[in-house]
């Protein structure tokens, strides 16, 4: 035997054997890592096992135990101005997946509305979401929270919480609502007329109110023509005359301060 050929042949078995442990090694390292690989496909049982003993058993949806969010998250009020208490809405939007989540609305973290499903725990609508809540009843600029809440991750169990801000608000100061004066021209009085056949009447309008402030102006009319004070001094001629009075408030517009006239009857002797 060829001594150079049997150590070829030698030397051709061992490069043999070793591709043999390399094929092999490489098998049985597919092999468990296909075993410690972690199983993200979907499965009938996965919801029923994860899922149902908080969300229920219907629907067993697979898109309710998937990541929602935070992907590109928005969250808008109707309006940017409103009055103390009244009604708002806010869109909720975004997400990376469709189905049900659990929607929280804050103000000053204390949660304000929320959108759940069964047993409060989920199921609710998807995206997007409409909360209703009312306007706080302190003027002033806000700020909502919008949260989604889920699953952190595709493989359930894991819950978490994200929050965006909604765009700035204000909560304007309600406008004062004047009410008006109230005018009392005094009691009817009888007079004498003179030889002259008039009289001086002293009129007596102290009787008149407002319920926000003095009482601005006070304005007479009558046969005599005008007069203006609590307390003028007209002269009236013989008869039965009608004097008017008409108040004004102190918010500096007669046409929100006036009040209807009262009218008192002066009778001459």
């Amino acid at each position: 035997m060829d001594y150079r050929n049997s150590t070829r042949c030698y030397k051709m078995g061992i490069i043999s054997q070793s591709r043999i442990l390399v094929v092999l090694f490489s098998f049985l390292a597919l092999a468990a890592f296909a075993v410690w690989a972690p199983t993200v496909e979907a499965s009938p049982n996965f919801y029923s096992t994860e899922c149902a003993s908080c969300h229920g058993t219907n629907p067993t949806t697979c898109n309710g135990c998937h990541q929602h969010g935070p992907r590109n998250l928005n969250a808008t009020t109707n309006k940017t101005t409103y009055e103390p208490g009244e009604a708002l809405t806010v869109s909720f939007s975004g997400g990376q997946q469709s189905g049900w989540i659990r929607a929280i609305l804050y103000l000053n973290n204390q949660e304000v509305a929320r959108s759940t499903g069964p047993s409060s725990m989920g199921g609710g609508a998807g995206f997007p979401i409409t909360f209703s809540t009312m306007a706080p009843d302190t003027p002033g600029t806000y700020t909502y929270q919008a949260a989604w809440f889920g699953n952190t991750n595709n493989g359930g169990g894991t819950h978490g919480e994200e929050r965006i801000s909604s765009n700035s608000f204000t909560v304007s100061a309600p406008v004062p609502v004047n009410t008006p004066p109230t005018a009392d021209a005094g009691s009817p009085q009888t007079v004498t007329a003179g030889s002259g056949g008039t009289a001086s009447v002293t009129l007596n309008g102290s009787g008149s109110s407002d319920p926000e402030g003095p009482i601005a102006s006070y304005s007479w009319s009558g046969p005599f023509g005008t007069a203006t004070g609590v307390s003028p001094t007209v002269t009236l001629g013989e008869g039965t005359h009608t004097i008017t009075l008409t108040v004004t408030d102190s918010d500096g517009a007669s046409e929100i301060g006036s009040a209807p006239c009262r009218e008192r009857v002066f009778p001459l002797v």
